[in-house]
Parts: structure tokens; sequence; C-alpha cells
């Protein structure tokens, strides 16, 4: 009843108070009155598709939990408060006193089998369900992903609510340009606002500097008349999602004038202090800078940021170790640039570059400075140029954890392979065997498929394999649907047809004696010469892979090789003509 319906959208409304009423009265409808379902789509909409906020305290936990993936996030959490945020000092800790581990809970999935066969109530679960799974695909709602065509091609259908107020809203925001060219954006960009409205801003941004408009966009005479302001609009918007997007593209709206504001302000406080004779003279330019863009050595020496960056990009492009970044004067001084002075005035990226070059050649050193037993506790993580001094022998400790943040991966310092505790090396497969195994299954496998021989020679690739049936195929390319025999693999024409196989009467699996036409059934001879072609082929090719990889200690006791070596065994030597199929 009405009443009821009134009690539970007020008890979701407290849950929610984010969401307003008629967003979470629409879902409630459209789960048919079902509080918990409409939670979860809810919940789904608010936690995935609003943009990540800024959090140091969050990143360093982020970090711990990347380092010791198996520990309970809330012990964490407490330790890192205690240590007031320092991800550092609360991971050593972690460590040293160890942590309680993750309970690994199954997840439960509805399976589409399941809702087919379910009443409708498990059928509206599953839809819940699935549409949560296809929101958790999304990547993170940046400018690099909302912008990006290609990047969002991922996400669900559009709704036509959705649909309907983008266009709506980019309407009354763009009251300049000509309605068609607005809803031909909004169709080119597949009905997303947030690409749709770029594109657009950018175009007024050139229609205000005097330059064309591009296609489609047409220039209206007069301004259209709103009907509505866009502030109220995105106020009243029903589609979450949209609402979100718009949040987004207001952000970076406002981002892009503080830079240009930030930009207007550095020219007008340049011209002040080259007004006041305030600038400083780089040594390499000979053009001045202002103070705040000048980086020194300790005897002295000046230098811009711009000719600062371009001497550290020429010293990581040319392929040296990097120990220190020397003065650039032409005076042939030999002090160093200051790491603090180099942080300050280079890009994030350059600045980020440089320390992984710093870190690396500081690697190789220990490396080659240290022999002997000492050189047994310089522990190198295999998958980056992390290094650390390990207090205990090898074995000891079997484990090295990486502490750097785009690694922390465990790998056996026997090994050096991934973790594989409780384990030995030996009861492992490495790596490579991984691979070679792999190569030869799938090598093995190519040889069981069949080509159609008319897209062969067109350049078209149709793959075919039979699981039953007889011998006459249909080419499953929609341009082609040419006849051929799975046996022989020869093209067969409309007009030979089934004449092409044997037409005396034979019981299935039966070889003909008075013929040599192709069966239309495969005999149990054929099946069986198929199997010893596959695994000769499989043998060949593992005596290649062994060739290309010498180094690789590679053995020969694989089980696929073992089972054709024994399938091979059975029978007369293959012919040429049983060697050529495929």
């Amino acid at each position: 009843d009405d009443l009821g319906e009134e009690a539970v959208l007020g008890h979701l409304a407290s849950v929610l108070p984010c969401l307003d009423r008629t967003i979470i009265r629409e879902v409630l409808k459209a789960h048919n009155g079902n509080a918990d379902l409409a939670v979860a789509e809810l919940l789904a909409e608010t936690e995935l598709l609003s943009p990540q906020q800024h959090n140091p305290r969050e990143e360093a936990l982020r970090e711990m939990e990347a380092a010791v993936p198996d520990c309970e996030v809330a012990h964490l959490r407490e330790v890192l408060d205690e240590h007031h945020g320092d991800a550092n000092t609360a991971l050593s800790k972690v460590l040293a006193n160890g942590y309680p581990k993750k309970n690994k809970r199954p997840r439960l999935t509805v399976g589409a089998s399941e809702a087919s066969s379910s009443t409708s109530s498990s059928s509206t679960s599953s839809k819940v369900g699935d549409r949560a799974n296809s929101q958790a695909l999304l990547p993170c709602p940046d400018a690099e992903y909302w912008f990006d065509m290609r990047k969002r091609q991922s996400e669900r259908k559009l709704p036509a609510s959705y649909q309907e107020e983008a266009l709506i809203l980019l309407l009354a925001e763009f009251v300049e340009l000509d309605r068609k060219s607005i809803v031909l954006t909004l169709k080119k960009n597949c009905n997303f606002y947030a690409p749709a409205w770029k594109f657009l801003y950018d175009a007024v941004g050139m229609l205000l500097s005097g330059k064309p408009l591009p296609p489609p966009l047409t220039k209206l005479r007069r301004l259209r008349p709103r009907k509505l302001m866009p502030e109220k609009l995105v106020k009243d918007l029903k589609a979450t999602r949209l609402r979100k997007e718009v949040e987004f593209v207001r952000s970076w709206k406002d981002n892009v004038q503080e830079e240009q504001e930030r930009k207007e302000l550095r020219k007008a406080y340049l011209k002040v202090c080259e007004d006041e004779g305030l600038l400083l003279e780089c040594e390499c330019c000979f053009t001045g800078a202002i103070a705040e863009e000048v980086i020194q050595c300790s005897a002295g020496h000046l230098f811009c940021a711009a000719c600062t960056k371009q001497c550290v990009e020429h010293k990581l492009g040319a392929g040296d170790e990097v120990h220190h970044i020397m003065c650039p004067s032409t005076s042939l001084c030999q002090e160093q640039l200051p790491p603090g002075e180099l942080r300050r005035i280079l890009p994030h990226n350059l600045w980020a570059s440089l320390q992984t070059h710093l870190q690396r050649s500081s690697v190789q050193a220990v490396l080659s400075k240290h022999g002997g037993d000492v050189e047994s506790n310089v522990e190198q993580c295999p998958f980056c140029d992390f290094v650390m001094v390990m207090d205990t022998s090898k074995e000891e400790n079997k484990v090295f954890v990486c502490y750097a943040e785009d690694c922390g991966k465990e790998s056996c310092r026997l090994c050096r392979e991934e973790s594989h505790i409780p384990l030995r090396c030996e009861e492992v497969e490495k790596k490579s065997q991984v691979n070679h195994r792999l190569s030869v299954e799938e090598h093995m496998s190519r040889a069981l498929i069949r080509h159609c021989p008319a897209c062969k020679k067109k350049g078209v690739a149709s793959a075919i394999l039979k699981d039953d049936g007889c011998n006459k195929m249909t080419c499953p390319h929609r341009k082609c649907r040419a006849f051929f025999c799975y046996q022989c693999n020869e093209e067969i024409s409309k007009s030979t047809g089934y004449a092409h196989f044997c037409q005396h009467p034979l019981s299935p699996g039966q070889s003909c004696t008075k013929c040599k036409k192709c069966p239309l059934w495969s005999s149990k001879t054929f099946v069986v010469d198929e199997e010893r072609r596959v695994a000769n082929e499989g043998l060949e090719y593992h005596k290649r892979y062994l060739q290309d990889h010498e180094g690789n200690k590679l053995t020969n006791d694989l089980a696929v090789l073992e089972g054709a070596r024994e399938t091979l065994g059975r029978g007369k030597p293959l012919t040429a003509k049983v060697r050529g199929r495929g």
C-alpha cells in the first residue's frame, strides 16, 4: 500500500542521505518495492560512479595494502593512525610484529542460466548482480576516462532518460550553436555527455579566439533563448550517471579556469620582476627568469627551469648509469645539482623518471661492489629494481618482500620466481617451463584446425574444427560459404557436391576397398592418423622450441609430450599425405 511504500522510501532516504528522494523512488518502483534490491543498485551507483577524492591517509593505506595484501584492512588502518599517517613506519611495525590474516570468503554470483530458470524476483536479483558487475569494470572516473570515447565503449547501454537530459542540458549550455549541430555532435559521441560537451566547449573557445567552427557546428545569428538555466536543469536531473558526469565536467572546467588564472598571474608577476630588475639570468640560455623558477648548484651557478629540464632529459636519454646530475655550467664546475632543488623545479613525471634511474644505478653499484659472503645478503627484486640488505640467510627466510610502490611482489630467494611457499622450488613449474608447455599445447591445438581453401586463396583466414558430422564442410564465412572436404582439405564445387565422396554402401567407420575417394564419414584409420599427426606436430615444434631457447634449461618431460610419444609409437610411420593435412 501507499503508506508502506512511503515508509520504505523514508527508510532508504535515511540510509542514503546523499541521494535525492525522487531517484530512490524510481529505483524502488523498478524493483517492485523490494528494498534490498533497491539498496544494492543505489550503493553500486554511488560507490562506483563517484569521482575519487584525494586523501593522503587513504593513499597511504592503499600502499600498505599493496605491500601486505593478506592483512586485515582494519589492522592496517589502526597501525597507520597510531603513526599519524606515516606509511613506512606503520608498515615496518606491521611486518615486525605480525598481523591478522584476511578470511577469504567466496563471492556470491548469479549466473545467467540460474536467472532464466528462476522466478521473477530471482530474475530481478540477477539483473542487479549483472549491472553491478558491469559497473565494476569501469575505470577510475578521471578526465582521461570521461572524455575518451574508446575507453567508454564498455559501459552498459544508456537509458533514454540519460540521452534526453544530456541533449536538453547541452542545448541550455551552448546557446550560441545551432540545435541540429548539437544533436549531431551528441550522436557522434554515442550520446555520452562528457565527450560531446568537451567538443562543444573547445569549439566555443575557437569561436571566441576568431577561428572557424569545426564541422558539423554552425553559429546562430542570435543566441537561442533558454527555457531553464543550466543550474536548474542540473539540480533536477534524474539520471544518476549523468549527474555524476556533470559534476566531473564542472570540476574539470573550474580546474581549467584556475590554471588559466594562475598563468595570467604568473605573466603579471614576471612583468613586475622584469620592471624592477629582479629577474635572474640563466647561465645556459642567458634569459631572465623569476627566482621561483631558478635552480643553483652549491657553487652558485644559476639555471632556469627549461634548461634544467633539457639537461636532465639529455642525461637520461644517453643510456648511461645516472648517479647524480652535475652542474651544466660551461666553466667545468664539478658540483652537483641538489636533489631537493631538482624535485622543486622539474615536472613530476621527469622527477619520477630521474628517481628510477638513480635507484637503478645505485642497485648496480651495490651489486658490483659487494662480493663473497656480503653479496648473499644483498637481494634485488627479480621483478623490479628494488634492492635491500637481508639480515637472515636464504635458508632461514626464503621469501623476499619487495617494498617498491609499483611492485610489492613476494618472490623466492632461492629460485627467484614468485613465492610458492609451502611448495619446494623443484615442485613448482618455472615461468620458462610454463611458456614452453603452453606453446607446445597451443601449437598442437592449431594443428587440429582446418582452413577453408577458397578463403585461403583470397588471403582470408577461416578456421574450422569438426567435432562431429560428415566430411562435407561449409565455410563459416558469410561471404564465402564454399564447400570443401575435411579429409583431403580440397574445395568441392557446387556441381560436384556429394559426388566427391565414396558412393559405395559402407558401415560407419569402415574404409572402402573399391575406390580411392574420400569417405563421407571419417573412418577409424583416419581418426588414428589425425591423432598421430597432431602428436608429431607437437614433437617437431618442441625440438624447434628447444633450439630457440637453449639457455632456459628446459626439459623433455612434459606430460603432453609423453602422451604424444605414446600416440606416435603406435602404428606405421606417417606418410607425406598424412603429414600435409591441416
